[in-house]
């Protein structure tokens, strides 16, 4: 509490009252207030406004709730600050609409600790944080924690490089216009739809582990080895199919006790069976090409090297055949008939067939020029007669090799 002026005269205390600087009344113009002895304050007055004139003097409210430093012009406001207006700092550096709240900072906006955003924020420029962005609306980016994880609540548009340091759950669709960067683990909760390149890893002992069944509806290729201990589907319906356009050469291995060979299932061709090597024959086939037959008795019909048909050796089996040329006696072209060389018909034997390790020969064995040809081909001597035209016929052998 200050000090009385009761039983004081104005000598002696006018000093310490205060006036305006040139003792006449206050009016539009600001004017300093100074004391009686003619010594200026920092504040000035007028009919419509206050000043504090000194560029050192600060404004101050009890003492520390509102302070207003002279010489910069910061502000520092100990408690709420409310305005029923708009808010503007130099017109449009920093504005806050009364009506809806829209905020516009025309300059950076740093924030050291956590930044609320409870509904849409637009930003043209790059926000930079120390601290949590949590954004409450329906979608949006949500960190709970210094290198915890990202959670995108709803579609995200990336269109420039988007780097994330620890992890990252997509649990909705994400659009990527660039490249994306991931440095930690990405755990992906819903259906991934990934239509242009992908490259995983970058060295040969990098890894990809699938826990769950994989399916590729479109073609997936793999440049290094691809190991599946899993399941593994390849297409979706009887049309797909699976090319290898590598060479296929495995090593030639010693088929060993609990060995299986895979065949196809003859009931659904889209399903193969595997079989015991002890219920499958191997075996070697060779056919020969197509020979004229000739016309004349005891003619050779055809000789071939053992040695040209890859067998290896020996043939096991042998069979002749007759093969058409052209439609005759009821047989049409590409009709094969085997020849029988057991049956003794009018004339014995019309031919004789021979093999050994050397050679395949087939010999016109018969003295008749008439009628028959090379053979009772169906087991009636008299039920095939080719003497038509030998022209419409021509001969080969088949032969086996069981290895």
């Amino acid at each position: 509490m200050g000090s009385t002026l009761t039983g004081s005269t104005v000598a002696s205390t006018y000093t310490g009252l205060l006036k305006t600087s040139d003792t006449g009344a206050i009016n539009s113009t600001l004017k300093t207030i100074s004391d009686g002895s003619g010594n200026d304050s920092a504040l000035q007055l007028s009919t419509t406004s206050v000043n504090i004139a000194a560029a050192s003097g600060n404004f101050t409210i009890a003492t520390d709730k509102l302070t207003v430093a002279g010489a910069s012009g910061n502000t520092v406001v100990a408690g709420t600050l409310s305005a029923t207006g708009n808010f503007a700092i130099n017109t449009n550096k920093f504005t806050v609409a009364a009506s809806s709240g829209n905020t516009a900072c025309a300059g950076t906006l740093t924030s050291t600790g956590a930044l609320n955003v409870a509904s849409s924020a637009s930003i043209v420029g790059n926000v930079t944080t120390n601290g949590f962005v949590i954004l409450n609306g329906g979608y949006g980016i949500q960190q709970n924690s210094a290198g915890g994880t990202n959670n995108f609540a709803g579609p995200c548009n990336f269109t420039n490089l988007a780097t994330f340091s620890g992890g990252i759950a997509f649990n909705s669709n994400v659009t990527l216009a660039n490249n994306l960067t991931v440095n930690g683990t990405t755990t992906l909760n819903s259906v991934a739809a990934l239509n242009g390149n992908i490259t995983l890893g970058d060295s040969s002992a990098d890894t990809l582990t699938v826990a769950a069944t994989p399916t590729f509806s479109a073609p997936a290729t793999f440049a290094g080895a691809a190991t599946f201990n899993g399941n593994v589907t390849i297409g979706s319906d009887a049309t797909d199919t699976l090319s290898i356009n590598a060479a296929f050469n495995p090593p030639t291995e010693t088929i060993a006790s609990g060995d299986f060979i895979l065949i196809q299932d003859v009931s659904d061709s889209n399903k193969i069976k595997k079989v015991a090597p002890t219920e499958v024959q191997f075996a070697k086939k060779y056919v020969s090409a197509e020979f004229a037959l000739p016309s004349g008795n005891y003619d050779l019909i055809l000789n071939v090297p053992i040695s040209s048909t890859g067998l290896g050796g020996k043939p096991d089996m042998v069979v002749a055949q007759l093969v058409c040329q052209a439609d005759n006696n009821g047989y049409v072209a590409g009709d094969v008939i085997n020849m029988d060389t057991t049956v003794n018909g009018y004339y014995g034997n019309p031919y004789r067939l021979l093999f050994n390790e050397n050679n395949i020969i087939v010999i016109r064995n018969t003295a008749t020029t008439t009628w028959e040809a090379y053979g009772n081909v169906t087991g009636s001597l008299a039920s095939f007669q080719i003497n038509q035209d030998l022209t419409n016929w021509k001969a080969r052998v088949v032969a086996i090799k069981f290895i």
